[in-house]
């Protein structure tokens, strides 16, 4: 989305920011004027509109077929690319992905642990 010009003439990684609200942004934060004036475009209007629909589009492309599809279908309809943005960020990032993950991590170590005794004893 870095890429891509958007409606005003942004990247369309504005739709992908953090923030939800113009309550969350400080001025401070940014290094050049062009940065802060992305951070503020609103998320609607019908430019908003055009280029969510492009994020979502494009989103679509690099899920449909695959295991991420499932956690964006619901949201084709409307076409909300910052809708599936978030859907797939809260699936990847969010604490039942972090829980599994930690496991994950844990069970990798303890075969590692293990494998490394029985190198030792031979």
């Amino acid at each position: 989305m870095q890429h891509m010009k958007g409606q005003c003439d942004f990247s369309l990684s504005y739709i992908l920011r953090d923030n939800k609200t113009d309550e969350e942004i400080n001025i401070a934060d940014y290094e050049t004027d062009d940065a802060y004036k992305e951070a503020i475009v609103p998320f609607s209007g019908p430019h908003f509109d055009l280029d969510n629909s492009i994020v979502f589009d494009s989103l679509k492309s690099y899920a449909l077929g695959g295991p991420h599809w499932t956690w964006i279908q619901d949201i084709e309809r409307r076409r909300d690319g910052r809708g599936a943005w978030l859907a797939l960020e809260d699936h990847f990032e969010g604490p039942r992905n972090q829980i599994c993950l930690k496991a994950s991590v844990y069970a990798t170590m303890q075969r590692a642990t293990l494998q490394r005794r029985k190198e030792f004893r031979l």
